[in-house]
């Protein structure tokens, strides 16, 4: 079995920001999950990869900017309604992205996207998600995907 690739090492990493104590939404922050939620969950996130565009290599190096979506979600518990229970957990977690370093996370750059979306399920009121982005760019060696040496 080879090495991670440079794209799992960055998931990985930001997955560990959003879990390390205090870890939000109670620690439940998932890579990939199709359901984030269980039944009685009121929170959790979801550190997804969305896509990755590779730019021109040059003496042997290849940089990549790879999206990747944080998604919030909150559902109504009690009396706490799901955009409440999302609104807490987007703040937090903005905070913490926004804190991130680069170098920190073995990237060249990252930055948050000025654009936040807001879903809801088919009522409007049991379930919400807000997605906020991230662009990271990495680099590879250009003849395989592991990370470049740091």
């Amino acid at each position: 079995m080879s090495a991670a690739t440079a794209f799992q090492k960055v998931i990985l990493a930001l997955h560990a920001a959003l879990a390390k104590e205090p870890a939000l939404a109670g620690g439940r922050v998932f890579i990939n999950r199709m359901r984030p939620l269980a039944a009685s969950d009121a929170t959790a996130i979801v550190v997804r990869l969305e896509g990755t565009r590779g730019r021109e290599s040059v003496l042997g190096a290849r940089d990549w900017t790879t999206l990747i979506s944080v998604e919030c979600y909150g559902r109504t518990v009690g009396a706490t309604t799901a955009e409440a229970a999302a609104d807490a957990l987007v703040a937090a977690a903005w905070t913490r992205l926004a804190a991130l370093q680069a170098p920190d996370l073995g990237l060249m750059e990252i930055g948050v996207e000025s654009e936040i979306d807001w879903l809801r399920d088919a009522d409007a009121t049991s379930e919400v998600c807000v997605v906020i982005r991230l662009t990271a760019t990495h680099r590879t060696p250009y003849e395989s995907l592991t990370p470049w040496p740091t």
